[in-house]
């Protein structure tokens, strides 16, 4: 995993998880409002 990486050279865990869970949360917000739109589309 990218972020287990990243802790391993860089030893600022707290900042890292942080940084990876702001990612994973833009991502699935981005990847819900797209299947929202899709799904609207299809009416």
């Amino acid at each position: 995993m990218a972020g287990q990486i990243m802790i391993a050279r860089t030893y600022l865990s707290g900042n890292i998880w942080l940084l990876v869970g702001m990612m994973y949360i833009i991502l699935i917000t981005v990847l819900t409002k797209l299947s929202e739109r899709i799904e609207s589309n299809m009416k």
